[in-house]
């Protein structure tokens, strides 16, 4: 296989979450978008961390995320004191629940490198920096297609 850099197939530019993002926000663009997570940039493209679905799941909450979109069907599950926590997760911003280190290649890693980053640390995203600055985003879906590609 040839030594592909990330850079011939990373999406440009890429697309991230601010800190201040309203954790409902952010998951309406996932699901609009297809992606699984996102890096968190500030206004300048430094790279801030890396927020992904399961991140939304906010364990030491004990509820899911996806709880919130019917909180006016949980008074039947739930307690007073439960449905305000939920409207309480509302208010999350992206900042609060990121993971603020993130796993990071260049433009010039070799997509085997890439790949098997991805497969030892199940990543479906990593942001490709220049300077700490974001300036590409590798999704799992795009090493598999190359890596899968008819090659004739």
């Amino acid at each position: 296989m040839k030594r592909i850099p990330v850079k011939k197939f990373m999406q440009q530019p890429p697309e991230a979450a601010t800190q201040e993002m309203l954790l409902t926000e952010l998951v309406a663009l996932l699901r609009q978008r297809g992606y699984r997570a996102l890096p968190v940039a500030d206004a300048d493209g430094r790279l801030l961390g890396v927020i992904s679905e399961t991140d939304l799941f906010l364990k030491e909450h004990k509820l899911p995320f996806s709880t919130q979109k019917v909180p006016s069907l949980l008074g039947e599950l739930f307690d007073k004191e439960q449905i305000d926590e939920v409207e309480g997760l509302r208010k999350m911003t992206v900042g609060q629940v990121m993971h603020p280190t993130a796993v990071t290649v260049t433009e010039e890693t070799p997509l085997q490198d890439l790949a098997l980053l991805m497969s030892e640390r199940h990543l479906s995203m990593v942001p490709v920096v220049r300077d700490n600055r974001l300036v590409g985003v590798a999704r799992r879906c795009d090493v598999l297609e190359i890596l899968y590609a008819d090659p004739g």
